[in-house]
């Protein structure tokens, strides 16, 4: 969970959006080589230790987001977004 953390922090900038669902998606990855008893632990510590989203969850943040009409992929309002993607 540590080096998964670290990697989808890596570029992150300033977005927990971006790290929630870079983290969440590679907890979701690696839970799926697992055991189902052992996916299930795995995927409970890391929602209790860092910020596992689960895909309900990051879909209803997505929603949010993009109804609020801030970045899709950061999260951050496009005024402020480092991903160089906004007029």
């Amino acid at each position: 969970l540590e080096l998964a953390a670290d990697d989808a922090a890596a570029g992150c900038g300033a977005s927990d959006v971006l790290f929630t669902r870079r983290f969440s998606v590679a907890v979701d990855d690696l839970a799926a080589a697992l055991p189902e008893p052992i996916a299930a632990t795995f995927i409970a510590l890391a929602a209790a230790e860092y910020d596992y989203a689960t895909p309900d969850e990051r879909d209803s943040t997505q929603a949010v987001i993009e109804a609020a009409g801030d970045c899709p992929i950061t999260g951050i309002d496009p005024w402020c977004c480092p991903c160089g993607r906004h007029d």
